[in-house]
């Protein structure tokens, strides 16, 4: 197979000598020497076996052949042109497309916000968001950005950290008159707990914790109702339907609104956090790319949504 690609900086010369109809004037403008020019159009001609230029001593006009092989590269040669300016640009200027994924609830809060936002001070960029609780991987799927739970080990990723994500237990205060309140993780063993599960997933998560000596464990968890939507869940437990464990930013404003009541605080999990994940491009990072990252992290730098204060914390701890 003849390896065409090889002439593409022959027929850039071609293409630069039909429309300045001059080796001298296409030498200038590629910065390069007449004869250098010369030899590209000659070796094209080789490659293609047919006079492609008809050269005079005042003008240089093309060959039929040559007038054809222009007209039918003339447009693909613009197109890659514009495309390697844009591609540069991209490294100094706010434009091009942007793909961000997030997580479908978190996403719908405060990512889905956030890309609104951003458009209007950017116009240029053009952002498509996808709301998803399926991982995807950033390399693979095409994504740029991700909001994920957690901090990815991929040395071809750069993460942020972009939120708290404590994990509560939590109760609503006409389901705690009926139930006892756990004293310990292990007591949800037997209790009525709402239980949550990724779309497409078969098992429920079990439920997370720290012990006291900054170890994570995991307490599985049963009971009559199993919901694939975390905010599904959050209006089970408000209902009065059983125990439930939330992330802050769903539960945090239904503590404060009296609707739910947080238990186990001695053992919360205050380790877990949402992360901002883009490709690692070095030195050639899409400035667009950066400017989001940087917006994201301004919308989210207030604490308040994501987790109960210290204060908040003393107020619901047993007394002893």
């Amino acid at each position: 197979m003849d390896n065409n690609h090889a002439l593409l900086p022959d027929l850039r010369v071609f293409a630069c000598v039909v429309e300045q109809g001059s080796f001298t004037l296409a030498a200038r403008l590629l910065n390069t020497s007449t004869a250098a020019t010369s030899r590209s159009v000659r070796k094209l001609e080789d490659a293609v076996g047919v006079q492609l230029l008809n050269r005079t001593t005042r003008r240089v006009g093309t060959t039929d052949m040559g007038a054809e092989l222009y007209a039918r590269c003339r447009s693909g040669l613009r197109q890659l042109d514009q495309a390697i300016t844009e591609v540069r640009n991209s490294r100094t200027e706010a434009r091009g497309l942007m793909r961000v994924t997030s997580s479908l609830s978190f996403g719908h809060r405060f990512v889905a916000p956030a890309v609104i936002d951003f458009r209007m001070l950017h116009p240029d960029i053009e952002i498509e968001l996808s709301l998803t609780d399926d991982v995807l991987d950033l390399v693979e799927s095409g994504f740029d950005i991700a909001v994920r739970g957690g901090l990815p080990n991929d040395a071809r990723l750069i993460a942020r950290k972009l939120a708290p994500l404590p994990m509560y237990v939590c109760a609503s205060p006409a389901f705690l008159k009926r139930n006892p309140a756990p004293r310990r993780p292990q007591d949800l063993r037997g209790a009525q707990c709402i239980r949550f599960r990724l779309r497409g997933a078969n098992q429920p998560f079990a439920w997370e914790f720290m012990d006291g000596s900054g170890q994570r464990f995991a307490v599985e968890v049963q009971g009559p109702l199993g919901l694939d939507d975390i905010e599904a869940v959050c209006d089970a437990a408000v209902a009065g339907l059983g125990f439930a464990q939330l992330p802050g930013y769903v539960a945090v404003q239904p503590i404060r609104d009296g609707k739910l009541v947080p238990l186990l605080l001695g053992d919360l999990d205050a380790s877990r956090l949402f992360a901002v994940t883009y490709l690692n491009r070095s030195d050639m990072q899409p400035l667009r790319d950066t400017l989001f990252v940087k917006h994201l992290g301004t919308r989210l730098a207030d604490p308040q949504p994501f987790l109960l204060s210290a204060k908040e914390l003393r107020a619901f701890s047993p007394r002893k």
